[in-house]
């Protein structure tokens, strides 16, 4: 959803899943990407923390990059 520029779809998706504990944040770039001519966004990179270190806790990280290129 935040690679397709929909942050209003990730924050209900978020809300409604619990699934993001920074969907707000997230939203906001996508949003902010959206208004100033962003066409689509690229993951970059994705990472949990338990790549690093095994828990029955973990955190994921994404990073996108938006750009007028489709």
């Amino acid at each position: 959803l935040l690679l397709r520029l929909a942050p209003e779809e990730a924050l209900k998706h978020a809300n409604a899943n619990g699934s993001a504990c920074s969907s707000g944040g997230a939203a906001a770039a996508a949003a902010y990407a959206r208004a100033v001519g962003a066409a689509e966004g690229t993951l970059v990179g994705y990472r949990m923390s338990c790549d690093f270190h095994t828990s029955a806790s973990f955190v994921g990280y994404a990073g996108i990059a938006y750009s007028d290129t489709v």
